[in-house]
C-alpha cells in the first residue's frame, strides 16, 4: 500500500527493534492505515514546521524596537510548544521521542551548572536565576526545538523542504538588506538598526550586530551547496552559493572569512573536485573572481574588513579583558566561578565605542572562567558527540541524511572557529540553525527501518548490551 508521497506505510516484514515493531504493527492492524499513517503525521510535522518557522521570526523581531517585547516572549513559547507537541505525539500516537546523545549532555551540562553554582555561590536562587539566565535561556530553545524537529521528520521527510525553503528565505531577506545597506539604500538604512554610530560603517541585515549577518550568510551558503556531496549543484543552487558568500563578505565580521567562506566554501569546492577536475577549477575561478571584484572595485566599503586586526582598538580591548581574567582562571581553574551574565560584560570599562568589545567574545574562555575545566570537558564531548553523530549519518544510504548530515559537520567547524573571537551559541541566528540542521539530519521511520540502524539512546544501549545479557541467559 502506497501512500500519497510514494511510501509505503505498511511492509510486509517489519524489521527493526521490538519497540518499533510494536508500533508500526498496531499501524498496519488500523482499519485504514494508510489515511490514519498519514493524517497524524503531517498534523505534527505542520507543528513542528510552526515551530521552526516562529524561531526564524525571532531572528527578526527580538531586534526591531516596537516589537522587540514579543520576540522576548517567544523566548518562553516556543519551548512550552515543542514539549507539548513531544508529549502529545509519544501519549496519543506512539509517535517516539528520540533523545540524542548531545541532548543527554546538554542536560547533563545544566546539572552541572547549577551544581557549580551553588557550590561556589551557596546561593541557590541566585544560581538558579544565573543559569537560566539570557545566557543560556536560548539553550532550552535549541534543545526543545532540536527534538520537536527530529520527531517531525521521523513521520515523514517533506518537512526537511519546508525548514530548508523558510530558512533561506528569511536568511536571504536578510541578507539582500545587507547588500542593500552596504550600497547606502536610504530605506534599509532607515528599517534596520545598524553600525551607523561605528567611526567605520558595516551592515547587519535584519540582525543587530555584523557576525549574526556573517553567519546567516554561511548558512545559506552551506544550504545552498549542501547536494553537492551527492550530485553535481544545479546553475540557481551555485548561484545562492555566490550570492551568499558576498553576504559574508558584506558583514565585514572577520572571523566568518574564516568560519564562514574558508570553511564553506572549502567544503563544497572539495566535493565539486570529486565530481569533476575541470567544473571544479571552473567554479573555484568564478567564485573568486566575485569574492575580489567587489574588493577591487570598492574598496571604502570593505574599509573595516581589509583593515589589519593589529590596529583595531575593539581587539585590543578584547585582549586586555582575556588578560584581566587570568587572576580569576588561577583561583578556581577546576570549577570556575560559576555561572555569572556579568562575566559578558567585563570589558565595557575599556569599550572604544558603543560596538566593541561588549563581551569577552571567546566561548572557551567564558566557558572556562565560569565553570573551569570540568566545563570545558564536558563542551568537548558535546561537540566530539554531534561530529560523532552526523558522521554515522553522513556513512549511510539515505541521500538527505547524507546532505544534512554534511552540513551539520560543516556548521560545527564553523561555530569552533567562530567560538574562538565570539560567544556564538548565545545568538539565535547561529543556535535555531543549529538546533534545525541537526534536527533535520535525523532519519525517518522508514529509513531508519531500512538500514536497520538504531538512534535512540535507550534502544542503543539496549543494543550494546543484548549479546552479554544473552549470554547470562536474560532475553533482552
Amino acid at each position: 500500500m502506497q501512500s500519497n508521497t510514494g511510501t509505503s506505510f505498511a511492509p510486509a516484514k517489519l524489521p527493526g527493534t521490538a519497540d518499533q515493531r510494536t508500533v508500526f504493527e498496531a499501524i498496519r492492524n488500523a482499519k485504514d492505515p494508510e489515511k490514519k499513517m498519514f493524517g497524524y503525521r503531517r498534523s505534527f510535522m505542520i507543528w513542528a514546521y510552526v515551530n521552526a518557522l516562529i524561531c526564524m521570526m525571532m531572528t527578526v523581531l527580538k531586534f526591531r524596537d516596537a516589537l522587540a517585547g514579543f520576540g522576548w516572549l517567544l523566548d518562553y513559547i516556543v519551548p512550552l510548544s515543542c514539549f507539548l507537541q513531544l508529549i502529545s505525539g509519544l501519549a496519543l500516537f506512539k509517535i517516539p521521542v528520540r533523545v540524542p546523545f548531545v541532548a543527554v549532555g546538554v542536560l547533563v551540562f545544566y546539572a552541572y551548572a547549577i551544581f557549580d553554582g551553588i557550590l561556589i555561590n551557596k546561593d541557590i536562587g541566585r544560581t538558579l536565576i544565573l543559569t537560566l539566565g539570557w545566557q543560556t535561556s536560548h539553550l532550552v530553545d535549541y534543545l526543545m526545538l532540536g527534538l520537536s524537529i527530529i520527531q517531525a521528520v521521523y513521520c515523514g521527510p517533506e518537512i526537511r523542504k519546508w525548514v530548508k525553503v523558510t530558512i533561506l528565505i528569511f536568511y536571504g531577506f536578510s541578507g539582500l538588506i545587507g547588500l542593500m545597506q552596504l550600497a547606502n539604500v536610504g530605506w534599509a538604512l532607515n528599517t534596520f538598526a545598524t553600525n551607523l554610530e561605528m567611526s567605520i560603517f558595516r551592515p547587519t541585515g535584519t540582525t543587530d550586530y555584523p557576525s549574526q549577518l556573517g553567519f546567516e550568510g554561511f548558512a545559506g551558503m552551506i544550504l545552498c551547496g549542501a547536494p553537492i556531496i551527492r550530485r553535481n549543484l544545479r546553475w540557481f543552487e551555485w548561484g545562492g552559493v555566490m550570492f551568499f558568500a558576498l553576504v559574508i563578505l558584506a558583514a565585514q565580521y572577520r572571523s566568518m572569512y574564516y568560519a564562514g567562506l574558508v570553511v564553506g566554501l572549502g567544503a563544497i569546492l572539495y566535493f565539486q573536485f570529486r565530481h569533476s577536475k575541470n567544473l571544479g577549477m571552473v567554479f573555484t575561478t568564478v567564485i573568486l573572481a566575485c569574492v575580489s571584484i567587489p574588493l577591487i572595485l570598492f574598496p571604502k566599503k570593505f574599509e573595516y574588513g581589509l583593515r589589519p586586526a593589529t590596529n583595531d582598538p575593539a581587539l585590543q580591548a578584547r585582549q586586555e579583558s582575556w588578560k584581566q581574567l587570568q587572576p580569576i582562571i588561577k583561583a578556581r581553574p577546576l570549577t570556575g566561578i560559576g555561572p555569572d551574565p556579568n562575566l559578558m560584560l567585563s570589558s565595557q570599562l575599556m569599550k572604544v565605542d558603543k560596538w566593541s568589545s561588549t563581551s569577552l567574545d571567546n566561548y572557551y574562555i567564558t566557558t572556562f572562567a565560569c565553570f573551569g575545566y570540568f566545563g570545558l570537558v564536558l563542551i568537548g564531548i558535546l561537540f566530539l558527540s554531534i561530529l560523532g553523530g552526523c558522521v554515522l549519518r553522513a556513512a549511510g544510504d539515505s541521500p538527505y541524511v547524507k546532505e544534512f548530515a554534511f552540513i551539520g559537520i560543516v556548521t560545527t567547524f564553523s561555530i569552533l572557529v567562530l567560538s574562538l573571537t565570539g560567544n556564538s551559541l548565545v545568538y539565535p541566528p547561529v543556535g535555531f540553525f543549529f538546533a534545525l540542521v541537526l534536527g533535520l539530519g535525523a532519519p525517518t521511520w522508514l529509513e531508519e527501518l531500512e538500514s536497520n540502524r538504531v538512534t535512540g539512546l535507550v534502544v542503543a544501549i539496549r543494543k550494546v548490551l543484548r549479546r552479554p545479557l544473552r549470554m547470562l541467559g536474560v532475553n533482552a
